[in-house]
């Protein structure tokens, strides 16, 4: 059975080319993808170039974990840093998945 799941993305270095990768990812990886129109935003507590963020959703056949896990090797990829930088070249967070809530193994769902 398929799960919905929310996405956020968000990319400052080279932002138009790691967005279309993450999406030609996320796209192939979830059925029935659509997204939402790309924004762009200041840095939150640092300085640094400007992110492009969207949302995302789509249905997987993957648990929580699987997903998550998934998303961690595509971000590792493109040097995906988890201490605060000023370069951010891809950012994947779960925001919803089905009707869970809160901590799962292997990570938490991004704050909202």
């Amino acid at each position: 059975m398929s799960t919905l799941v929310y996405l956020g993305l968000g990319s400052n270095h080279e932002r138009e080319l790691n967005v279309q990768y993450a999406l030609d990812f996320l796209f192939a990886l979830l059925s029935d993808g659509q997204c939402s129109p790309v924004y762009s935003s200041a840095p939150v507590g640092a300085r640094g170039c400007a992110f492009f963020n969207l949302v995302m959703c789509g249905k997987t056949d993957l648990s929580l974990e699987q997903l998550s896990r998934v998303i961690k090797r595509f971000e590792s990829k493109y040097l995906r840093r988890c201490k605060p930088s000023l370069v951010m070249p891809i950012d994947i967070d779960v925001l919803l998945y089905g009707r869970y809530v809160g901590e799962f193994k292997g990570g938490r769902f991004a704050k909202t």
